[in-house]
């Protein structure tokens, strides 16, 4: 969202706006602030985007809510799916490939999910060096096989 943008009023008392100089100095400034804020994009997904440890699958039709902003170093990745499904053998990770590759420290968060009918809090993750968000369930067991909707927000330091 950019930032309210103001005249520069000259100093002489005559109340009239700044000089051209002095204004474009001003423009130039909001402009590199406006920059630095970032803007929220939207990620086209796809169905390679997500992934389910130990042979599970998670299946994702599109489209779903991702997108993401960075400010500086700082990424901020919003999601919602809110139709899916897991197959094959039970996992106890769910993965969201990521726009960015996140940097050190590790950041963890929660977000929540819905696992048949019933609305749960799950643990994620970014992990450095990898291009993905890991979800888990908190007691560390695997997903149960069928429908899954998730919800979440996390953010990291970008390279």
């Amino acid at each position: 969202m950019p930032i309210t943008r103001t005249p520069m009023i000259d100093d002489d008392g005559s109340g009239t706006t700044g000089t051209i100089i002095n204004n474009a100095w001003k423009q130039e400034i909001y402009n590199q602030i406006d920059a630095s804020l970032g803007q929220w994009t939207q990620i086209t997904s796809t169905p390679g985007m997500f992934h389910g440890s130990g042979g599970m699958t998670w299946d994702v039709p599109g489209p779903v809510g991702l997108m993401y902003t960075l400010i500086a170093q700082t990424c901020f990745f919003d999601f919602e799916i809110n139709s899916s499904a897991v197959n094959g053998p039970a996992g106890a990770e769910l993965m969201i490939d990521l726009p960015v590759m996140p940097q050190l420290p590790a950041t963890s968060t929660s977000c929540r999910a819905l696992l048949l009918g019933v609305w749960e809090v799950l643990t994620c993750q970014v992990v450095p060096g990898t291009p993905q968000i890991k979800l888990s369930r908190l007691n560390g067991s695997v997903f149960t096989l069928g429908a899954v909707a998730v919800q979440g927000q996390i953010f990291f330091r970008a390279s």
